[in-house]
């Protein structure tokens, strides 16, 4: 094992002793079933295609286990990209211990596929090679609608991190372009250019709609999809929310993470503005900012980003 490439080594086995003591290393959630409809069909308006795509192709290779491989490969990938970048101990251990990427790994999702797509093209845009950063993207926006007006947020990173006004002006028409793919399938197949019907789901309409007081949901929703923990879905998968006394346990260890990600919020914040790091914060904003409309979704929303905020 070369130094270079530890960490990579480290968090792969990490993971795949996660995926082989759990009872069962495909976790299919309630959204699993719609990406397995889609992977039979692509005539739908209800998800991006990435996703399904290899779902599809699992069916060649020794069925769900080859997604579940893949998704190892991204998460060890993954951490030894955010090592590059942070050059930080404390992000790797922290990202470890608070189960980030790691616990997504035997679901049968696309919240893994989606970050590591996000991250690779945040790491080639911070190393200048706009190409592969654009490319990323462009595969990234295959597998979440997230993405839909990232063109708009794009110019103004890609400015504070550059100061360059005709990169700025190139920036938003290559995002707009490479993030088009979906929409412009659902124009030509169905009439309608959307990313997905999915995405009004995501912008939880219906809850935000029926909340009697909107604004203490907004808040109670962007509080609890920030400083949520990720050990929720460890904890569900093991039943560890059942009883009274580990109910107590559970909750504890909730408000815990709560108090740790709150600290963590604050000084990402302020070392933001300290530092003029206003590209990093922007893009930060950028996937959390729908948090607000939304019923809690859990810390899965940060997967894009987590690894900048230590």
């Amino acid at each position: 094992m070369t130094s270079k490439y530890r960490i990579f080594f480290i968090i792969l086995s990490l993971t795949l002793l996660y995926c082989f003591v759990l009872e069962t290393y495909i976790i299919k959630d309630g959204d699993t079933q719609s990406y397995i409809e889609i992977s039979k069909s692509w005539d739908t308006l209800l998800r991006p295609i990435g996703y399904p795509i290899l779902i599809r192709l699992s069916e060649f290779i020794d069925g769900y286990k080859f997604v579940i491989l893949l998704q190892v490969l991204m998460c060890a990938i993954i951490f030894q990209v955010v090592h590059t970048i942070t050059q930080s101990r404390f992000a790797i251990i922290a990202l470890v211990l608070t189960g980030t990427y790691i616990l997504y790994v035997p679901y049968l999702l696309s919240d893994l596929s989606f970050a590591f797509f996000i991250i690779l093209a945040y790491y080639y845009m911070r190393e200048g090679t706009l190409g592969l950063h654009f490319l990323f993207l462009g595969i990234a926006s295959l597998f979440k609608p997230t993405l839909a007006w990232f063109f708009i947020a794009e110019p103004f990173i890609m400015w504070f991190k550059f100061k360059d006004t005709g990169l700025m002006i190139y920036s938003f028409f290559m995002c707009f372009i490479v993030t088009s793919f979906m929409p412009m399938k659902n124009f030509f197949e169905h009439g309608v250019w959307t990313h997905s019907q999915i995405l009004k789901v995501s912008i939880n309409e219906y809850y935000f709609s029926n909340a009697n007081n909107k604004i203490l949901y907004m808040v109670y929703s962007l509080f609890s999809n920030a400083v949520s923990t990720h050990w929720n879905s460890f904890f569900s998968i093991f039943g560890f929310q059942k009883g009274v006394t580990k109910e107590l346990w559970f909750n504890l260890i909730n408000w815990i993470f709560a108090l740790f990600y709150s600290v963590i919020w604050i000084r990402f914040i302020i070392s933001s503005f300290y530092n003029k790091t206003f590209s990093k914060l922007l893009f930060v904003m950028y996937f959390m900012a729908p948090t607000i409309f939304c019923h809690s979704g859990g810390g899965r929303w940060r997967l894009p980003f987590e690894f900048l905020l230590f």
